[in-house]
């Protein structure tokens, strides 16, 4: 659902300034392939390199400038508090580098491979349970009894 939002805020931005990207050339969008394999990577601990840039941006400093150039187009869709999601992943890592970490500890705690594995099955249905709950409970405004 969130991503839904977070790709309509976009989509709305590109649509009102169609100007933006328009004469991207051959540089650019070699540019954008490495951005893109630096974001595989390392994750969110990648940095950005910025055509016409000396120094590469973290991915901090690059998602704070798209909220914020977003934030006109996320009012109008009433999403503020959905795309300023993207600095709460900034802070505790993406999903994946949570079930990393989650298996880590299991190892750590000299859980086997497959036990480990297990481990973060279990966070992956909390965390995706826990998540449906909470937009369930925000439509219907009325808890949700899970067995």
């Amino acid at each position: 659902m969130r991503d839904g939002i977070r790709f309509r805020c976009l989509a709305r931005h590109l649509f009102i300034h169609p100007e933006l990207n328009a004469d991207l050339g051959v540089v650019d969008r070699a540019v954008a392939l490495e951005n893109k394999w630096r974001a595989q990577r390392y994750g969110t601990k990648a940095s950005f390199v910025e055509r016409g840039s000396k120094a590469a941006r973290t991915m901090g400093e690059t998602v704070d400038t798209l909220l914020d150039r977003l934030h006109p187009d996320a009012e109008a869709l009433d999403c503020v508090h959905e795309i300023s999601h993207a600095r709460t992943i900034l802070a505790r890592g993406s999903n994946a580098h949570q079930q990393v970490h989650a298996y880590s500890q299991a190892r750590i705690a000299g859980r086997s491979r497959s036990k480990a594995l297990m481990d973060v099955v279990d966070f992956l249905l909390a965390t995706t349970v826990l998540r449906n709950d909470e937009a369930a409970i925000a439509q219907t405004n009325r808890p949700i009894a899970v067995g």
